[in-house]
Order: C-alpha cells, then sequence, then structure tokens
C-alpha cells in the first residue's frame, strides 16, 4: 500500500510538473511570436526607408538627364528642382541610415531574445524530459 501511495503521489507530481512545462512552452512560445512580429515590423520599416530613397534617387537621376537635355530657359527652374531633390535625397538617407542601425541594434535585441528563450525551453526539456515536441 505504500509503494502505491508512493507511485500515486509521484505521478500526481509528474501531471503537475507536466501542466506547469506546458504552459511555459506556450508562454515562451507566445514570446516567439510577438518577437517575431516586432521584427517584421522593423524589417518592413527599413525596406519602406529604402525604397523612399531609392526612388529619390532615381527621381535626381531623371532631372540631371532633363537638365543636361534642355538646358533652355527653364534651366534655373530645373536647377532648383536639382538641388531640392538632391536634398530630399541627403534627407532620405539619413532616415534611412537611422533605421538600419536602429534595425541592426534590434536584430541584436531580438537573437540575445530568442537565444534566452531557446535556454528556457532546453531548461524545462531537462528537468521533466522531452515529453512535448518543440515546435
Amino acid at each position: 500500500i505504500m509503494m502505491s501511495d508512493k507511485l500515486d503521489a509521484l505521478g500526481r507530481e509528474l501531471h503537475k510538473l507536466r501542466e506547469e512545462q506546458e504552459e511555459n512552452r506556450e508562454k515562451l512560445l507566445a514570446k516567439v511570436n510577438q518577437e517575431k512580429k516586432q521584427y517584421m515590423k522593423h524589417h518592413a520599416q527599413v525596406l519602406k526607408t529604402r525604397s523612399k530613397y531609392i526612388r529619390a534617387c532615381k527621381d535626381v537621376e531623371k532631372l540631371v538627364m532633363t537638365r543636361e537635355k534642355s538646358l533652355e530657359r527653364d534651366s534655373d527652374k530645373l536647377s532648383q528642382k536639382l538641388e531640392n531633390a538632391m536634398e530630399e535625397v541627403g534627407q532620405l538617407q539619413a532616415v534611412h541610415w537611422i533605421g538600419c542601425t536602429t534595425f541592426r541594434e534590434f536584430q541584436r535585441c531580438h537573437r540575445y531574445a530568442l537565444e534566452q528563450i531557446m535556454k528556457e525551453l532546453e531548461a524545462l526539456v531537462s528537468i521533466v524530459g522531452p515529453s512535448i515536441v518543440f515546435f
């Protein structure tokens, strides 16, 4: 009878540990999903600033070509447009550079967070055992 009671108690304890493992696993997977969403959001912002910068560079190229083709009475207007476009390119380049720098920092933090999550998952598996398949 004592052995049966011990087995029963161990079974309940194991069941409780497995429930905790499942809860922790779900929390960690939620963290992973949240990190992925943030990563994708930052990545989209970098791509957006990059496309604006590229578009502005192409506009400047077009203006330069237009100016070269028609150095007529409108050359002052074209020069002003070109100057404004170059200024915009400079501003967009700065914005894109800041976005890239921020994104690199976010990538580093994201990678660290995922490493921590994986360590927690590995610790969970080592405590209770690989009873639940991860990912």
